[in-house]
C-alpha cells in the first residue's frame, strides 16, 4: 500500500433530538449532504431546518 493521508471533516448526528439541534451546528454558508431515512419521513424536516444552507 502506498503512503497517504485521509482527512474527513464529516459530522454525523444520530438519535432523538438531533434534527432540532441542526441550526446551531451548521454554519450559515455551509454545504450539507442529506440522505433519506429508512421510511423517508426525515428529509422534509431536515430541509426546513437547513433552509439557510446549500443542500
Amino acid at each position: 500500500m502506498q503512503t497517504f493521508t485521509f482527512q474527513n471533516r464529516t459530522k454525523i448526528n444520530f438519535g432523538k433530538g438531533q434534527i432540532a439541534a441542526l441550526d446551531a451546528q451548521v454554519p450559515r454558508n455551509a454545504r450539507a449532504l442529506t440522505t433519506l431515512g429508512e421510511h423517508g419521513d426525515v428529509t422534509p424536516e431536515v430541509s426546513r431546518k437547513l433552509y439557510h444552507v446549500a443542500v
